[in-house]
């Protein structure tokens, strides 16, 4: 959201920003808090409503007094598990995922709270942004929202993502990951993530010989299930094979993109997938599952897999790693995908939505 903010507020100058930003998540907008543009307005809210129930508790009922006393005439709501009650002013909700509905992740609480409480109150939503046609079409099934309500627009990578060269990148991190790896940047996370089954590929890579130099790094920190991604690394003998390196700083992992052989990404369902485009913007190699909005950002048949085959992940790294020829072509395919993902372009239709939903009566 940081770099969409920004990039609107570079882009559009006749519209009138009022951005809400709690106290203490200033460090995060500090390029936006600092700016000196006439046409936006920073007010800071309490810290207090950070807490999840406590945020939902300030959209329903705190920010539409905010909306009425500042006269705002449209608000972006920037997910659906945030909306706003009691508000006449027109709405834009971004949807990114359905994921918890999509895999039954929810439990008993949160599928009644989405499903009796906030559907009901997004459906009156005047328009939605996705970020994928995976997405449109889940909104579209899931929500029952119609079609012409809704408008993809891809997300762009931040400007840290860029191919380097090794002695453009830190000695401290190049002697921390001086061996030759794969990588997969994310939570660890079960089931969707997949580690399950990459874990069970990467055992398969490590039964040749030509492979006993690789490693894999999970780039990310402990999350929902990870003791059964845990537990299968132990099963399968790799836990010094297989480095998880818990939660990183953002000014390390374009970093992780620039040493890694080879990027692998095996989810079973994404709403977008920013980490494949980290990896096209970064000059790696990319391969991926070919399911929900994965197959949209994939500019090849060759980097596709089937996430719930072990073999098949495996025999697509092997692939990537021992063909030059198809690792160049891949790269040339990925750098002219990128095209269509910036946040330029983002900032430009998101504006072209406010306007058109704004004109509205």
């Amino acid at each position: 959201m940081n770099e969409l903010l920004e990039s609107i507020i570079e882009y559009d100058d006749q519209n009138e920003y009022h951005l809400f930003i709690p106290q203490n998540h200033t460090a995060l907008f500090r390029e936006i808090v600092a700016t000196s543009k006439s046409n936006v307005v920073i007010h800071f809210t309490s810290s207090f409503f950070n807490g999840a129930v406590s945020n939902i508790f300030w959209h329903f009922f705190i920010y539409p007094f905010y909306l009425w006393k500042y006269k705002i005439d449209l608000v972006h709501l920037p997910e659906y598990r945030r909306t706003v009650l009691f508000s006449k002013c027109k709405k834009v909700m971004t949807v990114h995922d359905l994921i918890g509905l999509k895999t039954n992740r929810f439990g008993v609480f949160r599928s009644f709270y989405n499903k009796r409480i906030i559907f009901p109150v997004i459906k009156k939503i005047d328009h939605f942004i996705t970020v994928s046609e995976n997405t449109s079409r889940d909104l579209q099934e899931c929500v029952g929202i119609n079609k012409g309500r809704i408008t993809t627009i891809y997300e762009g990578t931040s400007e840290k993502f860029k191919p380097r060269n090794l002695e453009d990148i830190p000695f401290k991190i190049k002697n921390k990951y001086s061996f030759p790896f794969l990588l997969y940047v994310g939570r660890i996370e079960h089931p969707n993530k997949n580690h399950y089954n990459l874990v069970k590929a990467f055992k398969i890579l490590k039964e040749d010989k030509s492979f006993s130099e690789v490693k894999m790094v999970f780039a990310g920190k402990l999350a929902s299930g990870s003791e059964y991604v845990l537990q299968e690394i132990k099963n399968s003998g790799l836990e010094n094979e297989i480095i998880i390196t818990g939660y990183l700083a953002d000014e390390e992992i374009p970093y992780l993109y620039n040493l890694a052989m080879l990027k692998v990404y095996p989810s079973i369902y994404e709403g977008f997938g920013l980490p494949v485009l980290e990896g096209y913007a970064s000059g790696l190699p990319v391969v991926c599952s070919k399911s929900s909005s994965l197959l949209e950002l994939s500019c090849s048949k060759d980097m596709l897999f089937d996430c719930f085959s072990p073999d098949e992940i495996c025999e697509k790294i092997k692939i990537f790693l021992k063909n030059d020829e198809i690792r160049k072509k891949q790269l040339a395919l990925q750098f002219h995908f990128m095209n269509n993902f910036c946040w330029k372009k983002t900032a430009e239709k998101t504006v072209e939505i406010y306007n058109c939903v704004g004109d509205t009566k």
